[in-house]
């Protein structure tokens, strides 16, 4: 059985950074950074950058995180999903942002990636166990 790889898509103004946002670059959070290379790192997950930015803030936005080590597997699209469904909506496993109702927080209002990150590698164990049955 071929099992597809874990993909997570995350969003980079809030998400990935730390500061005021679109349109403004914002400060790579490192500790997002540094989880999501390590999840990519296993050759379990995929991540996706899902932003509103294009032309030159995302590619800006690309750039930025690459200078950190991150690379993505795709920008705003999921590459396997062209060849069974043609739609704007691109699909994940689980979608990271910092408008999601139940998004771990600091007491300052930042997002918890210590906590994402478990919260992550949890879900990935499910959905590998989950052909294990």
């Amino acid at each position: 059985m071929d099992v597809r790889t874990f993909t997570i898509a995350v969003d980079y103004d809030g998400t990935l950074t730390k500061g005021i946002g679109y349109p403004l670059p914002g400060k790579i959070d490192k500790k997002a950074v540094a989880i999501l290379k390590h999840l990519a790192g296993t050759g379990q997950a995929r991540i996706i950058l899902l932003t509103m930015r294009e032309g030159k803030l995302l590619d800006d936005a690309v750039a930025a995180c690459r200078r950190q080590g991150l690379e993505f597997w795709a920008v705003n699209e999921n590459p396997d999903q062209a060849a069974w469904y043609p739609a704007r909506k691109v699909y994940a496993d689980v979608y990271v942002d910092d408008h999601n109702v139940s998004v771990p927080r600091l007491h300052n209002g930042m997002l918890d990636w210590n906590r994402i990150g478990s919260e992550l590698e949890s879900m990935m164990d499910s959905y590998y166990c989950s052909f294990l049955i």
